[in-house]
């Protein structure tokens, strides 16, 4: 039960049974309806081909220079793994490396070595990637990280459509 004052005005809102059932209904002049999904999936596909896009990856590949640390091996898929918020705690309070690394790192690392060559990539700049990695998981004997990837191996891809 409400508890009003006297003479409290109150305004009701709402449709009758009649509006309900005919807002059901589908209307006869509907025209043609556009699946938005298709309209996504088209500037997707139109992206991947896009000449702009395509030229930005072509100047990478030619100028971005990648230090080998150590031989592809025949036989072996690439896993590409983020330093920041996958091997390392980006947002710890240690303050070194090795205090950084998630548990059991090492062992994943190993245990990723038998199946794949691994490469450490990162949004950061080199500087941070060396001074992250070397202390911590470079030169080690179960496994051998192939090379470093920074963000000036990164192009920038802009679209119309919003990501919810």
């Amino acid at each position: 039960m409400l508890e009003l004052k006297p003479n409290f005005k109150i305004m009701m809102v709402g449709s009758t049974e009649a509006d309900i059932e005919d807002a059901c209904q589908k209307p006869d002049d509907l025209g043609e309806i556009i699946d938005d999904l298709d309209e996504i999936e088209t500037e997707e596909e139109s992206l991947e081909n896009s000449s702009i896009y395509l030229a930005k990856i072509q100047k990478r590949i030619k100028e971005y220079k990648i230090t080998e640390l150590n031989a592809p091996r025949p036989d072996k898929h690439l896993l590409v793994l983020d330093i920041d918020y996958t091997l390392f705690d980006h947002r710890s309070p240690a303050e070194c490396g090795a205090e950084l690394m998630r548990p059991y790192l090492h062992e994943f690392l190993t245990s990723a070595y038998e199946h794949y060559d691994i490469v450490i990539w990162s949004a950061t700049g080199m500087r941070w990637i060396e001074e992250k990695c070397v202390c911590c998981v470079t030169n080690r004997d179960s496994y051998k990280i192939m090379f470093y990837l920074d963000s000036n191996a990164m192009i920038s891809v802009h679209t119309r459509t919003e990501v919810l």
